[in-house]
């Protein structure tokens, strides 16, 4: 029995479906006290980028034959105000689906529990709409207008709005709003808010992505938002800016156009970017390596193996691989999959790991029980929803999704990761 409870607890915490499969076979084992627990502690890897599991927590707690006294205690949980932040969300969201199926008391704490000068509140806001369409909204924009009242700063958009419009499909929120208003001052104080913001948004001045203007940040050593460079620069001007990287003699400056070339091909010979691979700094070491990962050389090759021998650099020397890889490989990545224990470093990784096996050519060398393997390593471990759907991805591209993780994986708490295996099913 405890290492049945002990699957279903580290199901849980990673948010895969064999939590539900588990609990549905064994009705006979109490899971209540780790269902509880995951309920009122997000444990989501990054919840604030991740799917709220509100949805996959409710299937699991419905399957069990402890559901009514969970569902009873998880409500009144709701009151409790030691539960805060993504904890809160998560609980708040759960409530939400209970009170959707008639659970008075869920209805009634929602709105107790409601703050609109929580840092939340929008996620807590939409759940009320979700719940109660218009009137939820008029009660929120009451409530935020009583806020405005202590501080005229805070900031208000039409995101609400917007979000009752996109859910009540043929509604016009503003205009009940604006309704409401003419006898609500608060209300009224809300949307002068709104109306004001969404000026100031026009206001602001498109950003200038030039030759030039890339140059005066280079200079100026403020150089941001390097993706967005990446994708706006034209051709010819990463021409230019690669002439300027090979003319400059200052090592500070020519750090810093390595962090465009960590995501843009230098369009010249790789020899001058070597030098920076040796640096003390670890981030210019770091895109020092991003940049060699596009070419393809002998050279470039053993530099990423003598990294991984030394364990250093392990994800861009990973990614130097992409296009450097050998069969031999397959079994180095395991080998360092396999010894990592640690969270953080694992998700890290696996980015530098996906730049190997995205790559069609890498797979068509590799024996194919060897990827099945590497594949179920890489979902047993990894902790965020989001990568395991680039995994159960990869799986499906080239057919090697083990039966045994389709199963479960049509549960998962990443609803994306399920509808990509009921498409599979239908297309087999």
């Amino acid at each position: 029995m405890s290492d049945i409870k002990n699957q279903v607890k580290e199901s849980l915490r990673k948010g895969t479906g064999r939590a539900l499969l588990l609990v549905r076979e064994n009705q006979d084992i109490d899971f209540s006290d780790l269902i509880f627990d995951a309920c009122i502690n997000c444990q989501a890897y990054d919840p604030q980028c991740q799917e709220n599991r509100a949805e996959y927590l409710y299937r699991i707690i419905v399957s069990t034959k402890q559901s009514q006294i969970l569902e009873n205690k998880l409500v009144g949980e709701l009151l409790n105000e030691s539960i805060e932040d993504w904890d809160l969300c998560q609980l708040f969201s759960l409530c939400k689906i209970f009170a959707l199926k008639g659970n008075v008391d869920a209805r009634q704490n929602l709105y107790r529990r409601f703050d609109p000068t929580n840092c939340s509140r929008e996620i807590h806001a939409t759940d009320l709409i979700d719940l109660d369409g218009l009137e939820a909204l008029a009660f929120i924009a009451e409530a935020r207008g009583k806020c405005l009242q202590s501080d005229s700063s805070i900031w208000e958009d039409d995101h609400l709005i917007t979000y009752t419009n996109e859910s009540l499909s043929g509604t016009q929120a503003l205009s009940f709003l604006q309704e409401k208003a003419i006898n609500n001052n608060f209300i009224q104080a809300y949307l002068v808010a709104v109306n004001a913001n969404q000026e100031r948004l026009k206001e602001r001045k498109s950003k200038d992505w030039s030759y030039d203007a890339f140059n005066q940040e280079i200079q100026a050593g403020h150089l941001s938002r390097f993706s967005a460079w990446h994708a706006r620069l034209k051709q010819d001007d990463i021409l230019k800016i690669a002439e300027d990287f090979l003319n400059e003699k200052d090592e500070n400056i020519q750090q810093r156009y390595l962090k465009l070339f960590a995501g843009t091909k230098f369009p010249f010979e790789f020899d001058k970017l070597t030098k920076f691979v040796e640096s003390n700094d670890e981030s210019i070491r770091a895109h020092a390596l991003k940049s060699l990962s596009f070419f393809k050389d002998s050279r470039i090759r053993q530099i990423a193996l003598n990294n991984i021998e030394s364990r250093v650099c392990l994800r861009e020397s990973f990614e130097i691989l992409s296009n450097n890889f050998e069969e031999s490989d397959l079994d180095l990545i395991e080998k360092i999959l396999l010894e990592i224990n640690d969270d953080d470093e694992f998700h890290y990784l696996e980015f530098g790991t996906y730049e190997i096996l995205e790559n069609d050519r890498n797979i068509e060398i590799c024996k194919t029980d060897k990827l099945i393997n590497l594949f179920k390593l890489i979902y047993s471990k990894e902790q965020c929803s989001f990568c395991r759907e680039g995994t159960i991805e990869l799986m499906i591209k080239y057919q090697l999704l083990p039966k045994e993780i389709a199963e479960e994986a049509i549960f998962d708490s990443n609803s994306d990761i399920g509808e990509l295996v009921r498409n599979m099913a239908l297309q087999a």
